[in-house]
């Protein structure tokens, strides 16, 4: 479960990822001493080995996907970050009651 508040992610999509995971040997996962409805996971020996190669993956698409934002005329991000802003203000349902008791007139 913290797994998936931490990265917003369903529960279930944590679990089937961690199978995968676990089949691949890339993480280990034990049982909870405390809960047995938990498992620990932990990155395996041949993770660790792969994390290198990940990396610099993960910083070439970082620098690919930069280059694409950069060229746009519009900042697709900035416009998605400002939405999400605005529905933390006031949810839509809000929004919403209160567009139609203005409206209702």
């Amino acid at each position: 479960m913290e797994i998936a508040e931490n990265l917003k992610v369903t529960h279930p999509a944590i679990i089937q990822t961690a199978k995968e995971l676990e089949k691949k040997g890339l993480i280990t996962s034990k049982k909870c001493a405390e809960d047995a409805r938990k498992r620990n996971l932990q990155i395996s020996k041949k993770g660790k080995e792969l994390l290198p190669t990940l990396q610099k993956i993960w910083e070439e698409i970082r620098l690919m996907n930069k280059e694409i934002i950069d060229k746009q005329e519009h900042n697709l991000l900035s416009a998605i970050k400002e939405m999400e802003d605005t529905w933390l203000e006031k949810s839509y349902l809000q929004r919403f009651i209160e567009f139609h008791g203005t409206t209702a007139k």
